[in-house]
């Protein structure tokens, strides 16, 4: 996430181009001050931030029609996804059905799972589907990469 400071210069950039974040509300006004605040949450809610900054990781931005999410698995929350074995040594995921991806899916909703996505890799590991299982049902931060939309329905 890049610093507070460096996020109001860029929001602050963003909102002067709107005309309802400008004009009333250059002055001290508490009403104008709540303008401002909404619009900022409009153009860059703290979940979206990131996806949108040039400088983001790859984790979070897509790239080449592959997207990679970092998901805690350490306190033993499901990951929420129903998949099956898919071509190519891969998985695909038939649905989200809440756990961990549907947090991340609520947090970040350009780089959401979805049904019909192929999952890579997880944990440097690819190109093993039983392997990819057994990841997924550790205990640890997984580092998932995945393919959009192999099917869609």
């Amino acid at each position: 996430m890049p610093e507070p400071q460096a996020r109001e210069k860029v929001v602050g950039a963003m909102s002067s181009s709107l005309p309802m974040c400008s004009g009333c509300c250059n002055s001290d006004d508490k009403a104008c001050a709540a303008l401002i605040s909404n619009c900022e949450n409009l153009i860059a809610p703290d979940t979206e931030f990131v996806e949108e900054f040039p400088g983001a990781s790859r984790a979070f931005r897509e790239q080449d029609g592959e997207f990679e999410i970092v998901l805690d698995k350490r306190k033993g929350t499901p990951l929420g996804i129903d998949i099956v074995y898919w071509e190519n040594n891969t998985l695909l995921v038939e649905a989200v059905v809440g756990g961990l991806v549907e947090e991340w899916n609520k947090k970040h909703p350009k780089l959401s799972v979805q049904s019909g996505d192929v999952l890579l890799e997880v944990n440097g590991i690819r190109g093993d589907r039983h392997r990819l299982v057994d990841e997924c049902t550790k205990r640890s931060t997984l580092k998932v990469t995945f393919r959009r939309g192999a099917m869609k329905k």
